[in-house]
């Protein structure tokens, strides 16, 4: 390639102004043309005059190790000039957390292969950001499902799990049971202690069941002074006994100068019936417990 014309070098001033690291090889593999963004981004003291006429295989070589898999970085470039197919918005990522976007551009004079380009852009920037929304993007995701004040998993998030669990346990055939918790007279503790002393109530109960189920389990506020616990691969005498202790073992949070209790309204979802109507036997359960005179837990017959 002749970069004595007037066009060439109309050419050589363009890519000297642009932002994108550019190389231009001739068909023997010799440098002919960069810019000093490829200098920079490749970490070059000389000029990109100076690199005219140097061997483009052994520059590769002494860069590879600013990528993160240095031989596939070699590897790819011998399949590219191989292929002598133009490659677009080719990923490279290297040491350093650090990202470029590659393209190549076979040059051919009738029909005649007599060079190249490749061109380089830095894309670090990009996907830092990218990294960065995806991150915030999570954080309000989980801030979404989370109760602000107890921690746990609120009403959105049992929505979006508790069909994930049941599903699971029909593909399985496997056992589930759900157990819907409410705090009894927790409107009389509020209007005599006040609503920090009721949210601190709240709390407590939610602190005692992260520490008394499985790590399997799944817990969430339900809203108010309501909670749930879904037991996986749990038969209902299982859950029965499980809840039964966890009801018995309880302790009134320090605030209090008297007890606080709970009741709890127990049911196994059946692999013939929608999961709804298992929550609904538990939420009757519950209401039973509530009329029988609270304090206790009920297992639905259903």
């Amino acid at each position: 390639m002749d970069f004595s014309s007037s066009d060439c070098y109309r050419f050589k001033t363009f890519i000297e102004n642009m932002n994108d690291a550019i190389v231009v090889e001739n068909e023997s593999g010799e440098l002919v043309l960069a810019n000093q963004a490829f200098c920079d981004l490749f970490n070059i003291t000389a000029s990109p005059d100076d690199l005219i006429g140097m061997d483009c295989s052994y520059s590769a070589q002494q860069s590879k190790h600013l990528f993160k898999d240095p031989e596939r970085f070699i590897e790819r470039k011998n399949e590219i000039l191989k292929d002598k197919e133009p490659v677009r918005h080719e990923l490279l990522e290297m040491v350093g957390d650090k990202f470029l976007e590659r393209d190549f551009i076979p040059i051919f004079e009738n029909g005649e292969y007599v060079g190249l380009v490749w061109v380089f852009k830095d894309l670090t920037t990009h996907y830092i950001m990218e990294s960065q929304l995806m991150m915030l993007t999570e954080k309000i995701r989980e801030q979404s499902l989370t109760d602000s004040l107890t921690g746990i998993g609120n009403r959105r998030y049992l929505d979006s799990e508790l069909p994930k669990y049941c599903d699971y346990a029909k593909r399985h055939n496997t056992p589930l049971c759900i157990a819907i918790i409410d705090i009894d007279y927790f409107k009389s503790i509020n209007d005599e202690y006040g609503h920090e002393i009721g949210d601190q109530a709240l709390v407590h109960v939610a602190n005692y069941l992260k520490a008394s189920v499985r790590s399997s389990d799944l817990i969430g506020r339900m809203g108010g002074e309501e909670f749930m616990v879904v037991m996986p691969e749990t038969s209902l005498a299982d859950a029965a006994k499980r809840i039964s202790d966890l009801h018995a073992s309880y302790q009134s949070p320090s605030v209090l100068n008297k007890r606080m209790t709970f009741s709890v309204g127990v049911s196994c979802v059946l692999p013939e019936r929608d999961f709804k109507t298992s929550l609904n036997s538990a939420d009757q359960a519950l209401y039973q417990a509530k009329r029988e005179g609270r304090d206790r837990v009920v297992v639905s017959e259903d």
